[in-house]
């Protein structure tokens, strides 16, 4: 899928400018939250719990990146378990090719949409 290319150069420039911001050392977690029309949030938690997805519901002491998230347009039109397989293919692929970049030196990494379920891919 030609839109998958352009995504995730659009990730991997966002997740490297995320690198390069002080990141709190304490975070147990990165939550990819997404939402309708496609947008994406990255939240970083101090918490986590497999069994509860709450814990990447935002808290006075998660972490908010300020690098600008990519444009998800792209995605319009498509379904949405399409999108959060692709948004989840993108991340698995690039934590194996940036395992350095420090925005992947948290222990756990989930993504899915705000009203719904968390997937875990780490």
């Amino acid at each position: 899928m030609d839109f998958e290319i352009k995504l995730e150069t659009d990730f991997r420039d966002w997740l490297m400018a995320v690198s390069r911001e002080n990141i709190p050392h304490d975070l147990a977690a990165w939550s990819f939250e997404l939402a309708e029309p496609y947008q994406i949030t990255l939240v970083g938690s101090t918490y986590f719990d497999e069994n509860d997805n709450d814990w990447a519901c935002p808290d006075d002491d998660d972490f908010h990146p300020m690098a600008a998230e990519p444009d998800l347009s792209v995605l319009y039109g498509q379904n949405w378990e399409i999108v959060l397989e692709t948004v989840i293919k993108i991340v698995r692929k690039l934590t194996v090719e940036l395992p350095d970049l420090a925005v992947f030196r948290v222990p756990h990494i989930a993504a899915g949409f705000v009203d719904g379920d968390l997937v875990l891919i780490r």
